[in-house]
């Protein structure tokens, strides 16, 4: 199973974090270098650089075609939110919203598209509420 997330959250973060050596390939998006140097690769998790319009990212997708997408940008990122919903809506790739990790005393937003085969958010045992 493969799923790409859009990052630049400590919520990005940590999702890339629980996936680490488990059966998914990962791919994560983060604008900046800065972004890059706080997600730590492995063999199954593939670090992306830089900002992406909605072709950008309707491309990626396309591409590596995953089976859902995780939408954990800042709450503030709204361009880039338009961006991924549009493109997830134009290649059908489901896609989920994380409003928050309980670490940081709020919660988890899932899913926009509902999909209960996508594994990866297995996560959701470590403290994510579903929605």
């Amino acid at each position: 199973m493969t799923v790409f997330i859009f990052a630049g959250t400590t919520e990005g973060k940590n999702l890339a974090a629980a996936c680490r050596n488990q059966n998914v390939e990962l791919y994560v998006s983060v604008a900046t270098e800065y972004g890059r140097s706080r997600i730590e690769e492995a063999d199954n998790i593939h670090i992306l650089c830089g900002r992406k319009d909605t072709e950008g990212i309707k491309k990626l997708l396309e591409d590596i075609g995953p089976s859902a997408v995780i939408d954990a940008t800042h709450p503030y990122a709204a361009e880039v939110t338009r961006n991924i919903r549009a493109a997830c809506g134009n290649t059908n790739t489901p896609l989920f919203s994380v409003a928050g990790f309980p670490s940081s005393g709020t919660s988890a937003t899932l899913p926009i598209v509902p999909n209960p085969a996508i594994s990866p958010l297995k996560a959701a045992r470590n403290g994510f509420r579903l929605r």
